[in-house]
């Protein structure tokens, strides 16, 4: 799943997720995930699971400045059982700041959620 800002230049952003079987939803309305009640396949078993998916989904596997760090205890919500993913940039970190970068949840199926961009009421 990929998320993109849509504004045309001005006024509220638009978010929508775009899922790999061609489903597009709008990330304000509250739409069920469809994907994680589709499937059961476990792509991502463990904390380091979700941390590799996460690098692969994001094409960031070459990026020598993030940090990939995650919770080793998975968590459920409505949509499944998922792990936290957390980015930190060094640079950022190296000049002052928290670093972090974002904040994904990883579910069991793959899906890939933006936790700072997500306006449903999941965790």
């Amino acid at each position: 799943m990929k998320d993109w800002v849509e504004n045309d230049g001005s006024g509220t952003a638009g978010i929508y997720r775009v899922y790999e079987d061609g489903t597009i939803s709008d990330q304000y309305k509250e739409e069920p995930v469809e994907q994680a009640a589709t499937t059961d396949t476990k792509v991502v078993t463990s904390a380091d699971d979700a941390a590799a998916l996460l690098k692969e989904h994001l094409n960031i596997k070459d990026n020598k400045d993030l940090i990939v760090g995650t919770a080793e205890d998975s968590e459920k919500d409505k949509n499944g059982t998922y792990y936290y993913v957390t980015l930190k940039s060094e640079s950022a970190m190296a000049n002052g700041g928290t670093g972090t970068a974002g904040i994904y949840r990883v579910y069991e199926n793959g899906t890939v959620v933006d936790a700072y961009a997500d306006t449903s009421e999941n965790n």
